[in-house]
């Protein structure tokens, strides 16, 4: 990024902005024009600043948006996430990345570039073709690499999603903003996310999950189009699920919906969280999933992990004989196998 970055924008949201600052400033809260030249000149500081090609301590993430945080924002083939100045706002509604450093690239290619008279007209340039990387074992008699080098969109990686799954299938994803990245850190694994696969009464594929703020059913698509570069990985029981399981699943999943989610991950607790819900709904039949233990013990077997975060968020007093289980265990279960794995990461990497 540069500076003159900060003046790539669409002319109506320059218009809108002026409208509700000048709203703002004058009307609401009746701020002189010195004050108001004050607020424009701290603003423009400000996009300078987190628009600019240099390198700054990670705690400054923590109140205001940073240069490394806002190139995440116009990240090659990503551009979402970190809008604000100050990230309580991206905190709150799980926007938030932090990076310690970031060396990927920005902007978008060339061809997309240039498509200036779509992006005035409000067109996303940016949805456009992906590779697909698929790891799909069950296909073959030996577990194999399949590379499908051809441009996909999300959709199509649904619809290949949804030509494999079973009802009871577990997926994992990957949640880009601070606390579920930092939920991965600490467990050592790359997804933070977890819920259960089933159809609804219209025949359609959604995923049971817990979820801020409420537990509820997502459509599949959406489900998949909150994880960083669509990364998912879907899991299957290794003795299959018969009909009558199924039902039990589907009927104690449906009982666990509209439930308040639990950011203490506090498995004996009412509320739930994601891993608990899959636990518990694989739990009304008999099967166990994914490893219970303290924090102290989870924190433990990754004891190089900062835990500065978690001392924030429990406020000084991290519980330690607390028992949760995590996505992480889960992903590993022996009990369960991979049938498809999307990583556009390794797409790139094994295509190229």
């Amino acid at each position: 990024l540069e500076v003159i970055t900060s003046f790539y924008k669409h002319p109506l949201e320059m218009i809108f902005n002026s409208i509700i600052g000048s709203l703002l400033i004058y009307t609401i809260l009746g701020l002189s024009l010195e004050a108001g030249a004050i607020y424009t000149l701290f603003t423009a500081l400000g996009e300078f600043f987190y628009h600019t090609n240099i390198k700054t301590p990670q705690w400054i993430g923590y109140i205001f948006q940073r240069p490394e945080m806002h190139r995440i924002h116009h990240q090659y083939d990503y551009h979402k996430n970190n809008y604000g100045d100050f990230v309580f706002w991206d905190m709150i509604f799980g926007t938030y990345e932090n990076p310690k450093t970031w060396s990927d690239r920005c902007g978008f290619t060339t061809q997309r570039e240039l498509r200036l008279k779509e992006m005035l007209l409000f067109r996303d340039v940016h949805k456009i073709a992906i590779l697909v990387f698929l790891l799909i074992p069950t296909l073959k008699a030996n577990p194999s690499f399949a590379s499908i080098q051809y441009p996909l969109q999300l959709e199509e990686v649904c619809s290949t999603a949804k030509g494999i799954l079973k009802e009871g299938d577990l997926i994992f994803i990957d949640i880009p903003n601070f606390l579920f990245r930092e939920v991965a850190s600490s467990t050592q694994s790359w997804t933070s996310h977890v819920g259960i696969v089933f159809k609804n009464k219209t025949n359609q594929w959604v995923v049971y999950e817990s979820k801020i703020p409420l537990s509820k059913q997502t459509p599949l698509c959406e489900f998949l189009k909150r994880s960083a570069k669509y990364r998912f990985e879907i899991r299957r029981y290794l003795d299959g699920l018969d009909k009558d399981e199924l039902l039990k699943m589907k009927s104690v999943g449906q009982s666990l919906m509209g439930r308040f989610y639990n950011l203490g991950f506090n498995l004996d607790s009412d509320k739930l969280f994601c891993s608990k819900f899959v636990y518990m709904v694989y739990q009304s039949i008999g099967i166990s999933i994914g490893k219970v233990q303290t924090f102290k013990e989870l924190l433990d077997e990754n004891s190089n992990h900062s835990l500065t975060l978690w001392r924030l968020w429990f406020l000084g007093h991290i519980p330690w004989d607390r028992r949760t289980v995590t996505p992480a265990s889960q992903l590993l279960d022996s009990n369960f196998h991979t049938v498809l794995e999307f990583n556009e990461s390794l797409a790139i990497k094994s295509i190229l």
